[in-house]
């Protein structure tokens, strides 16, 4: 891939901020901090070994106050004790002109940018995402927040970066099993988004695995110029923007009722997928073909349609129950997004019980 970089705009009355794609980002960032005297960076136990040291050398390179902040990487770990504890860190180190670059998966921007959004009412912060599943998905969109014992991001606000910086020559040390973690939202907008996308995806397989650096940054910007397209119109969640939470509902019912260590983000909504395909199919909106083709290119990229391909059992009473819980339940009803068809999902809130209990034991049945 050529260091030649590809912008895209996202709009916003909250604060409008820019998408950047380009290889070799550090030099990059670097000038997008010349306004800020201090600077933290925030990353996990992981992300410091490979990019933290480096990052925090390339900044105080140019006589900026920089410090590097890390917390124990994992799901688990992005709940109110991190939080309250980066907020510690950063306490006497910045003040209201300062910066914080959150540098890593999904987890640490969520994290990050809530400690930014919420230190003294609110300080500048830029996204620097590390795994593709950050890349294409969490770091654009302005969600931010935590997770609690009643669900994943409970306690959480709305609130943009200053800029979000994606060097996709970064998935290099990222070992194979987040490629395919990752590869969930991109099957994600792709069944979402069209014919065009999903085609791309069957016939890219490949080249996708050898991370070769032009198709990344292709599967990267459609996802990106999907979301954004979709977030501009709805930027609270209130409306269309429910549609990208396809495969969502209950990707997070079984997060919860498993726990985040027994399964990874991208398996649960891959599963998640697979169950309001099902359901999609059951309502008479997918034919049998698109089904099948749909599951077998979650499967080409190496990702589970079934609990039982992880090995896991899961309870459908505890699921169906978190199900009733959904922070995105709107009157009592739980809202699910199904397709018409490829690149036409709708938003349902008329399932019934018996229908979702029918998904939820298809996905735990044995393949």
């Amino acid at each position: 891939m050529k260091d030649n970089l590809i912008k895209i705009k996202c709009q916003s009355n909250l604060q409008s901020y820019d998408i950047v794609i380009q290889k070799n980002s550090f030099s990059q960032v670097v000038k997008d901090l010349s306004q800020f005297r201090k600077i933290v960076i925030i990353c996990d136990s992981n992300v410091r070994k490979y990019y933290g040291e480096s990052l925090l050398q390339a900044i105080t390179a140019e006589k900026k106050i920089c410090d590097l902040i890390s917390f124990p990487a994992g799901e688990s770990n992005k709940n109110l004790n991190t939080f309250l504890y980066l907020h510690e860190q950063i306490a006497l180190r910045l003040d209201r002109n300062s910066c914080i670059i959150t540098l890593g998966g999904g987890v640490t921007g969520d994290m990050g940018g809530f400690v930014a959004s919420t230190y003294m009412r609110g300080i500048s912060f830029i996204h620097i995402p590390t795994s593709l599943l950050a890349m294409v998905d969490s770091s654009v969109g302005g969600k931010l927040g935590v997770n609690t014992s009643i669900g994943k991001n409970v306690v959480g606000v709305f609130n943009n970066p200053k800029k979000v910086i994606i060097d996709p020559s970064l998935l290099n040390t990222l070992p194979t099993k987040f490629i395919i973690d990752g590869m969930a939202e991109v099957i994600k907008h792709a069944f979402l988004s069209g014919e065009e996308f999903v085609s791309f995806l069957e016939t890219n397989t490949e080249g996708i695995f050898d991370l070769n650096l032009t198709l990344l940054t292709q599967i990267i910007s459609h996802s990106l110029h999907f979301k954004v397209k979709i977030v501009e119109q709805d930027e609270r969640d209130l409306e269309i923007r429910n549609i990208l939470n396809y495969g969502h509902t209950i990707g997070h019912a079984l997060e919860e009722t498993l726990g985040y260590q027994n399964i990874s983000h991208g398996n649960a909504v891959a599963i998640g997928m697979n169950a309001v395909n099902y359901l999609s199919l059951k309502e008479g909106f997918l034919s049998t073909m698109t089904f099948d083709r749909m599951q077998q290119l979650i499967r080409q990229y190496k990702l589970p349609t079934f609990l039982s391909d992880l090995g896991l059992q899961g309870d459908p009473e505890k699921i169906l129950q978190f199900l009733n819980n959904d922070k995105k339940n709107q009157d009592d009803q739980i809202v699910m997004v199904l397709l018409q068809e490829i690149g036409k999902p709708i938003i349902s809130r008329t399932q019934t019980i018996i229908q979702m209990k029918e998904a939820i034991n298809y996905i735990l049945k044995s393949n």
